[in-house]
């Protein structure tokens, strides 16, 4: 719409004034749009049925509808001059450093910490992680393992009640701040029971990690997918624990390989 004003303001069917108020709204977008009729005559010293008329000559029904086109037109050339943000750049770079900051001695660590266990509990502190702990514990469970898949909050504090310190639990947030499960953490240090967490790099420790007898990061951007509305992609999450997994399955066959050995 803006792109037709400009094509338009010089045209020999508007008149002088016409032409002032054109340039006065190219001029000032940004304020035009926040204003009623009778700001913007009285801002321009036109009269309220000119602004009407030049409205009808750019196509539109009245003031307001033009002034709903001009602030689209504002929102989308926001957009359009933001640093351009590329999706696919931002998710590889975000699989590059999650890969990056994996410390594969502790991973191998935390690996057989799985393999001694008699069980592996899994919880998530939020929807996504739930889901990717849900999907890491049935893979465990593929591989023998006896899997307990905690779903809420409130189970969590219940199955906290019968954990021995030959279990072990798999536990993944966002930030790693939840409050409310806290409590629980501290009770599951002060009993022994091993803790393997997967957190959110932001460049820090926070409480669960430093709680936590292995701690990992992921890194995640968040990218918007509406004008304001953000969304956050788990897939760093998913596959730091699809790469627990493989480091699991290839202890573990380097563990029998050996025992073989050993038979033979």
């Amino acid at each position: 719409m803006l792109a037709k004003i400009l094509l338009n303001i010089n045209q020999d069917e508007f008149s002088d004034l016409e032409k002032g108020l054109l340039a006065f709204i190219n001029s000032n977008k940004e304020v035009v749009v926040k204003m009623s009729i009778g700001e913007l005559s009285e801002a321009t010293y036109v009269s309220k049925s000119t602004i009407v008329r030049l409205m009808k000559k750019l196509g539109f029904s009245g003031f307001s509808e033009f002034k709903f086109s001009l602030s689209q037109d504002i929102k989308q050339k926001k957009m359009n001059n933001k640093t351009t943000f590329d999706l696919f750049k931002s998710q590889s770079a975000d699989i590059q450093n999650t890969l990056r900051n994996i410390d594969i001695d502790k991973m191998k660590e935390a690996s057989m910490l799985i393999k001694k266990s008699q069980i592996t509990y899994c919880y998530g502190t939020g929807y996504s992680q739930r889901k990717a702990m849900e999907e890491f514990g049935k893979q465990l469970i593929a591989c023998g393992k006896k899997v307990i898949l905690i779903p809420n909050e409130t189970e969590l504090e219940i199955m906290t009640n019968i954990m021995t310190p030959q279990d072990v639990l798999m536990i993944s947030s966002l930030s790693g701040e939840t409050k409310d499960i806290k409590e629980t953490i501290l009770d599951l240090n002060i009993r022994n029971i091993d803790i393997v967490s997967f957190t959110q790099n932001q460049n820090g420790s926070n409480f669960i990690s430093q709680h936590s007898n292995y701690a990992f990061f992921y890194n995640l951007t968040k990218f918007e997918v509406v004008d304001n509305k953000n969304t956050l992609s788990f897939i760093t999450l998913h596959l730091i624990l699809d790469y627990l997994l493989r480091v699991y399955v290839t202890e573990t066959r380097s563990i029998n390989n050996d025992d073989d050995k050993k038979t033979n």
